[in-house]
């Protein structure tokens, strides 16, 4: 891991690597309220867990904001 500057003013540190289930959604509270309804029914239907040590994190790229989209990543148990 690099030294942050010492002017960063924002949490600076590593994540945990592992497997995660991505979801793209429209960016706005309805669509993640409906995706944090259906993803845990949706992973234990398919056999995964949510780990629970590990962060949800959300992912945006310029092309996705433009378009008003963005992905919610759930870590999954491997």
């Amino acid at each position: 891991m690099t030294t942050p500057p010492a002017e960063a003013s924002v949490p600076y540190g590593e994540l945990p690597g592992g497997a995660y289930a991505v979801v793209t959604m429209r960016h706005t509270a309805e669509a993640a309220l409906q995706a944090w309804a259906e993803i845990l029914p949706t992973l234990s239907s398919s056999g995964h867990k949510l780990d629970p040590g590990r962060s949800v994190m959300e992912r945006y790229t310029e092309d996705m904001v433009s378009r008003h989209l963005c992905e919610l990543c759930f870590p999954v148990l491997e």
